[in-house]
């Protein structure tokens, strides 16, 4: 059993979220954490979701996520090709005396003390998940009131991998060429030739030829 993250863009439609929770509960796959939000453009969304299990049971996720229509892209967050990190506020119960010494820890780990009350504080910290864990660890004498987690968010490090999500705008208008103009990779090009023959070829014409014959099957209805 293992963590593993995926980086999932999609159309930005209302009830999104819910199909796709719906696709992990289905089939029994757990979900660690998932965040969502738009992109550059509001039409689009990314969500990061961290979801356990063996190597088949992921490789699934991936191959399930990746036939929902409205999914775009799905990638892989891995340690040596990403960068990810978490948000995680925490209110601790401080007297006056205490608070010097947590103010010191915070310092170490970066963090940022963001509300002071007389008696507790708040403290914000972003990093990796072990950044969060140590710290946690270190806050074990004192008493935690409330304790909130984004989850993790991420994204792949460098520019050989990039959707460029305008492309997506009239996508049953592009060719070919405009689609894989930017992409440099042979790699690139496989993937976006895939692409385009299953999300702007085949799936138009099983739609438009599914339309014809839903119309043949009513005028033979009519003629009995």
């Amino acid at each position: 059993m293992r963590k593993q993250a995926y980086s999932i863009l999609v159309h930005n439609n209302p009830g999104l979220l819910s199909r796709m929770a719906g696709l992990f509960s289905r089939r029994g796959y757990n979900i660690e954490s998932i965040t969502a939000g738009t992109t550059a453009d509001p039409r689009f969304t990314r969500i990061t979701i961290v979801a356990s299990g063996d190597e088949q049971i992921l490789s699934q996720i991936e191959k399930q996520v990746r036939k929902m229509e409205d999914v775009i892209d799905i990638k892989l967050l891995n340690t040596t090709n990403s960068v990810c990190r978490e948000l995680m506020m925490i209110k601790i119960r401080a007297n006056a005396s205490q608070r010097a010494e947590i103010i010191s820890v915070s310092d170490i780990f970066r963090a940022k003390i963001v509300d002071v009350e007389k008696d507790c504080l708040m403290i914000e910290l972003t990093g990796t998940e072990s950044k969060l864990e140590a710290f946690m660890e270190l806050l074990d004498g004192y008493e935690i009131l409330e304790l909130a987690r984004t989850g993790i968010t991420g994204l792949t490090r460098g520019s050989d991998d990039v959707v460029y999500i305008h492309f997506y705008q009239e996508a049953r208008g592009l060719s070919p060429l405009t689609i894989i103009q930017k992409k440099q990779s042979l790699g690139g090009i496989l993937k976006w030739l895939k692409f385009f023959t299953r999300k702007i070829v085949i799936y138009p014409y099983w739609k438009d030829r599914r339309s014809q014959l839903s119309d043949t099957e009513a005028r033979d209805m009519h003629t009995l």
